[in-house]
């Protein structure tokens, strides 16, 4: 009998099986039904053998999943998926990933601008601020979808979580909308490239204040001579686009 990764197991098949509470990949599980069925077979991907952590004395019989485990009910099927497409924090530790990823976002952004002012100065700046945030509410829902009942490397945050979370951790909407609706109103009459390097010019002076000072929950990051320097030329740069 060969297990593959993706295939629905019946526990009926196996009514002794127990399952180690709280695995995290489906490798464990195809391990424990190879070892327990005592067949020969090769898995399409390597499998590691779980973790026994229990003592000597409290030893499983070789039918029974090894470490902490729990019994599932018989008569259900379960399938066992590889974590796959990989964790983002994985994909974010490729700098080169991460600097693609920032030099989009910079394009978007751009563009962004554009749009809705030429959207603002066609339908309405208030009703492009609402088509704005409305289509992306729907794409942000989309990605929540994908990622919790998809992809599942998140879960669906519960009341104790929301609670938890600071006043302020709430206030990221709100702000995002005081920048669309201010760009709806300045890009037409100041174009993209001010509008957007003063933007810039703003985030990033305020940003190494709060580097600075560990605001709003970022890690702490002192503002050194080079960062000074740094936003110096920024703001000449600021500066000579705005003039020419």
């Amino acid at each position: 009998m060969t297990l593959n990764t993706h295939d629905t197991v019946s526990l009926d098949l196996f009514p002794t099986i127990q399952l180690p509470e709280g695995f995290k990949t489906d490798t464990e599980v195809l391990d424990t039904l190879e070892r327990q069925t005592s067949q020969r077979s090769e898995v399409s991907r390597p499998v590691q053998d779980a973790t026994n952590s229990q003592s000597p004395d409290t030893a499983l019989e070789p039918t029974q999943a090894q470490a902490s485990i729990r019994e599932k009910p018989a008569g259900k099927k379960y399938t066992y998926k590889l974590p796959w497409p990989p964790a983002m924090s994985d994909l974010l530790s490729n700098v080169f990933f991460a600097g693609f990823l920032l030099i989009v976002g910079g394009a978007c952004l751009a563009f962004q601008a554009g749009c809705n002012g030429t959207l603002g100065g066609t339908t309405g700046r208030s009703f492009a601020a609402i088509f704005s945030f409305g289509s992306g509410s729907i794409c942000c829902l989309l990605y929540f979808l994908i990622d919790v009942y998809a992809v599942r490397s998140e879960t669906a945050p519960n009341a104790k979580d929301m609670v938890s979370v600071p006043w302020w951790g709430f206030l990221g909407g709100i702000l995002g909308t005081y920048y669309v609706i201010v760009n709806i109103l300045t890009v037409p009459k100041l174009g993209a490239g001010v509008v957007l390097s003063v933007f810039v010019c703003s985030q990033i002076i305020f940003a190494c204040i709060i580097d600075h000072f560990a605001l709003v929950g970022v890690p702490q990051r002192t503002f050194t001579l080079w960062r000074g320097l740094g936003v110096i030329g920024l703001v000449g740069s600021v500066a000579v686009i705005t003039k020419f």
